[in-house]
């Protein structure tokens, strides 16, 4: 038989408000006592298949056709069903996909395929029984109201309008409704045994396992509008207020997609590791009994699976996914939303950190798969990152490259920090938290003024330590020694007045109307050393000083370190590249930079390094003069 997809039905009806392609098939096919395989094969729903019969062709509506249909299917169906290709096209998911981006993600494949990922859509619908009695209209009391597409995405639990939860399994046979075929992936229709009779549209249309035949499959028929007594029944109004007032403001942000976009990607991402890491969360966040019961009762099902033999494979994808129940995945929700809106940067990460620990050590693969695929908000982001001593870490099995942002919004970036922060800014923000070391040492303030410098370019980059001090030129172990002097010096309690003191520093660096570029600075000055020149002219009238060449390298020293704020033991003077071997005479250059050219040096000393550090003023002018020249370098490598 030839298709006839392109014939006009002669009767049909009208899209009802936000209602879902298998709703309205449904519906159709009640209206014109036809089964829903054969309006789908009359309106070009069916793909033609050659080599298969008339009957085969009527065993299935593709289940992606749930979300969107093809553009030649399309045409084909709204030319059928008298429906303009604007109404066509509503009926499909995908016009949700805006304002619920994991339904995008889902569905981002060009051959109009729909993968399945997790929270991303249900096959399965949730449903309201008195929405699906309808209005009252003559229309509705014929064929019912509409299966709302919200029905199908897991954020969805509760119907607002009718102040109830949602169902999510026939009263009758106990199982979902609505739901895709278990037959092969390729044939899996979005409407349950559409071959069979064109039961109601608010019918239960399971097979009836009940009913044994050969010849045709039974469907259970159950009348789903039919009052019943629901899981939620035993909720207080207090609790069932709480859940609403919840469900309306998911429904807002449907609405409104500017609004905060990454909110359904934290939300998820936060429920799924509150599954991996249960009961860790109800520690945090209590919840009522009722509440935190359906959630017990959901890991209690989802564990006992697991222990069964042969069946952790299979069932493993069950940590993650959302509950089917919709008082459990409505309690999981609610617990996540919470758990996101904590008051600080650092509560949340004291949060995230907690779960992730917990996580990892029960389900580790399954951790480190939710944190390969998470599309999450930065401040989540940042809250999940691993750190140690305070730094982000790429080093733990917990790691993740995804984890890696900047921690502080700001304009400023990792070529305006230098290698220690300058004096001034250490006296105003940090000197405190010197005082407060337990080993007093003269190499303290050095310390924590390298420190600093670290943690400012990890705030404007998310890099880890080791990238950290290769922006800044400083030997890699140098950092990590220069931290672990500071772990071992510092209880832990004041390490957090570290962090805030840094973040003190991050925001006067980020305030200022011109920040200096410090890596152009070093850059200039790699292959710098006072001429013989000029070195005459800085110390005329100086006859201790004059001439001798290798106070002119001490002298260079000084200069530069003044220029760049650098340390003085990474000047490619002292070191090959700032960050190498050391020179032969090293060591005889150094003593010289702090015996005669530091604070308390005397005389004819005293007198150079207030030249000196006039003449660094004259060379910092220099540099910034050439870095504003166009094709200079100023970004950080």
């Amino acid at each position: 038989m030839e298709n006839t997809g392109g014939r006009v039905l002669p009767r049909s009806l009208s899209p009802l408000e936000g209602e879902s392609l298998p709703g309205y098939v449904l519906r159709l096919a009640h209206r014109v006592h036809r089964s829903p395989a054969r309006i789908g094969y009359l309106t070009g729903l069916i793909p033609p298949r050659r080599d298969r019969s008339e009957a085969a062709q009527q065993y299935y509506l593709p289940g992606r056709q749930l979300v969107a249909l093809d553009p030649r299917t399309m045409e084909r169906f709204a030319a059928a069903a008298r429906l303009t290709p604007e109404e066509a096209a509503a009926l499909g998911m995908a016009n949700l996909e805006a304002a619920y981006p994991p339904l995008a993600r889902a569905t981002a494949r060009g051959d109009g395929r729909v993968r399945q990922i997790s929270w991303s859509l249900m096959t399965s619908s949730r449903f309201c029984p008195r929405c699906l009695l309808g209005d009252g209209s003559p229309i509705q009391r014929a064929h019912g109201g509409a299966w709302q597409q919200r029905w199908h995405l897991p954020v969805i639990f509760a119907c607002t309008r009718h102040q109830r939860l949602l169902e999510s399994d026939c009263s009758k046979c106990r199982r979902p409704v609505c739901s895709s075929s278990k037959q092969r992936r390729q044939t899996a229709s979005f409407v349950l045994h559409p071959q069979n009779e064109a039961l109601h549209p608010s019918q239960c249309r399971n097979k009836d396992m009940e009913v044994v035949s050969r010849r045709s499959i039974a469907l259970c028929g159950n009348e789903l509008t039919a009052p019943r007594t629901v899981s939620a029944a035993a909720l207080s109004s207090a609790e069932l207020a709480a859940y609403l007032a919840f469900q309306r403001r998911i429904e807002r942000r449907l609405e409104n997609t500017n609004e905060d976009p990454k909110y359904f990607e934290d939300l998820i991402t936060i429920a799924q590791l509150i599954k991996l890491s249960w009961p860790k969360s109800l520690e945090i966040s209590p919840m009522s009994s009722e509440m935190s019961g359906s959630l017990d009762l959901h890991m209690e099902g989802i564990h006992r699976k697991l222990t069964e033999k042969g069946s952790a494979k299979l069932k493993g994808a069950e940590l993650t996914s959302p509950p089917h129940e919709a008082i459990s995945c409505a309690a999981l929700l609610l617990q996540a939303e919470t758990l996101r809106s904590v008051a600080t940067q650092s509560e949340l990460y004291l949060t995230m950190q907690t779960l992730a620990d917990i996580a990892f050590r029960q389900h580790n693969r399954r951790f480190l798969g939710l944190i390969d695929n998470a599309v999450i908000s930065t401040p989540l982001t940042r809250a999940l990152a691993p750190q140690r001593q305070g730094f982000l870490t790429r080093r733990t099995r917990r790691s993740n490259e995804r984890l890696l942002v900047p921690t502080f919004d700001g304009h400023f970036t990792t070529a305006q920090v230098p290698q220690i922060i300058p004096l001034d800014w250490y006296q105003r923000h940090l000197e405190d938290f010197t005082e407060r070391l337990t080993t007093p040492s003269r190499n303290n303030a050095t310390f924590v003024r390298r420190a600093a410098s670290l943690k400012l370019v990890q705030m404007a980059s998310g890099n880890p330590l080791d990238e950290c001090s290769r922006v800044l030129e400083i030997p890699v172990s140098t950092a990590k020694s220069t931290l672990a002097q500071l772990r071992r010096r510092c209880a832990d309690e004041a390490w957090g007045e570290f962090q805030k003191a840094v973040e003190e520093v991050a925001h006067e660096l980020d305030k200022m109307p011109k920040r200096v570029d410090f890596l152009h600075r070093r850059q200039h000055l790699a292959d710098w050393e006072i001429s013989d020149d000029a070195w005459l002219d800085l110390t005329w009238g100086l006859p201790i000083l004059a001439g001798e060449p290798r106070h002119r390298k001490a002298g260079s020293v000084i200069v530069w370190t003044c220029v760049t704020e650098g340390d003085r033991l990474f000047c490619p003077l002292v070191r090959t590249g700032g960050i190498g071997e050391r020179h032969s005479d090293a060591r005889i250059v150094l003593r010289q930079t702090h015996a005669y050219f530091g604070k308390n040096s005397p005389g004819e000393y005293a007198g150079l390094r207030r030249r000196l550090h006039q003449f660094a003023e004259q060379i910092a002018t220099r540099c910034d003069a050439d870095a504003s020249k166009p094709g200079s370098t100023r970004d950080a490598p």
